[in-house]
């Protein structure tokens, strides 16, 4: 299955905005707790992996939800392409900001 995205118009900027600073907290806090607790790797999966499991049980939920309400509405009309990644490149870029505020902070 293939997403289809639309121009970016001016009504997507708030949800847009709204996605990327969100996202920016999110990787930053998700840095900042990890480094809390020790940079290791076990660490990292051992706080890390029941978030992404109870995020993809979240959304494998919602997407059969959502399937077995629409089964004859027509499909959801595209969305821009930025709106749609909004959450997920603030969520990359807060994790780098992070990343070298700590890095950055450890050396001074």
């Amino acid at each position: 299955m293939t997403t289809q995205f639309r121009p970016f118009e001016s009504r997507d900027l708030p949800w847009t905005a709204f996605g990327l600073a969100f996202g920016l907290f999110y990787g930053a806090m998700t840095i900042a707790f990890i480094t809390a607790f020790g940079m290791g790797t076990l660490v990292i999966l051992l706080f890390g992996l029941p978030f992404l499991l109870l995020q993809l049980a979240v959304i494998i939920g919602f997407d059969f939800f959502l399937k077995w309400r629409r089964r004859n509405d027509p499909p959801p009309p595209p969305i821009a392409w930025l709106r749609y990644h909004a959450v997920s490149i603030g969520a990359a870029t807060g994790a780098a900001f992070m990343l070298i505020w700590i890095f950055v902070g450890r050396v001074l």
